[in-house]
């Protein structure tokens, strides 16, 4: 559907009321506008013809944004098909990178995310893992014909290291938004409320945590601080695997500006983007804790990677 569409559809449901319709800034995925009518505000959200490439699940995005408005911590869908949504806006501000080292602002932070991983997996759809996600990404990067790095055998090595680490003791999957970028988080009032649910799914915590630590740049005390505040208290099994998503968190976003330098039109620079990444992902690989992350994931018990 296009936006013409859209607005007309709009129109029709309120007696071809006027329509007044804004371009929203900031997304890199879908074309996203503002609508107001009848003195309602709402968000419709278009998917470009790239997002097929890049592994989303409309009907799963749908339904985890109904759920996660469910448990007051998504917006309130009224529309979706093909690749439209339409949901009411949230009045508000974007969180900004970095706010989190305000203690209250952290614990209203930590506070939404354990409330979207205690919704029951069973009430949602759809399955992320961080490391088939990126694996399906390369490999469609390079049928698209993208420009992979010169050290992509190297970086799909690091990738197999930690998949490795982090796979033998699993955890328990609980319901994760896997894209907890700062603009996707929108503080309203005295709360927060999460956006954009289309890589939600059943999941690690840690890849939401590691994606927090990495987007508001957290050094090692404060990675701390975020564990002690999710977890009540931190082990060296919980810091180690956050650790070693927060190094997947950069291969993630690589690996998905991979795809979109060879399918989106968006007006963005993904090929200089993709490069950041895969050069953040090469340096964090490369500290000398990057062994010891390992070895410590791969001998953790769930007691210890759960800070039990």
């Amino acid at each position: 559907m296009k936006l013409e569409q859209v607005i007309k559809l709009l129109s029709g449901c309120s007696r071809y009321a006027k329509v007044d319709v804004f371009p929203l800034s900031g997304g890199i995925t879908n074309k996203n506008f503002r609508a107001n009518l009848c003195g309602n505000s709402y968000v419709i959200s278009i998917g470009g013809q790239s997002t097929k490439h890049l592994g989303i699940d409309r009907k799963a995005e749908f339904c985890n944004t109904h759920v996660a408005h469910q448990f007051g911590i998504g917006p309130a869908v009224v529309f979706q098909a093909r690749n439209v949504m339409i949901y009411r806006f949230i009045e508000g501000r974007v969180l900004k990178a970095r706010e989190i080292t305000c203690k209250s602002i952290q614990n209203q932070l930590v506070n939404l995310i354990q409330r979207c991983h205690r919704i029951p997996v069973a009430k949602v759809r759809g399955h992320f893992c961080v490391f088939e996600n990126v694996e399906y990404l390369m490999r469609e990067g390079d049928r698209l014909g993208a420009r992979l790095p010169e050290n992509s055998a190297w970086i799909l090595y690091q990738l197999s290291r930690i998949k490795q680490a982090l796979s033998l003791n699993p955890i328990p999957t609980v319901f994760c938004h896997n894209d907890l970028v700062p603009e996707n988080i929108i503080c309203s009032g005295e709360k927060m409320v999460l956006i954009d649910w289309e890589y939600s799914g059943g999941g690690d915590r840690y890849f939401d945590l590691g994606m927090v630590a990495y987007y508001h740049q957290l050094n090692d005390n404060e990675v701390r601080e975020l564990l002690g505040a999710y977890f009540g208290k931190v082990t060296d099994s919980s810091l180690a695997r956050l650790k070693l998503m927060h190094s997947m968190s950069a291969l993630r976003d690589a690996a998905w500006s991979l795809v979109q330098t060879a399918v989106s039109s968006l007006d963005f620079d993904f090929v200089a983007y993709g490069q950041d990444r895969f050069r953040q992902f090469t340096r964090l690989c490369k500290q000398d804790a990057f062994q010891e992350w390992l070895n410590v994931s791969a001998a953790s018990s769930v007691n210890d990677i759960l800070a039990r």
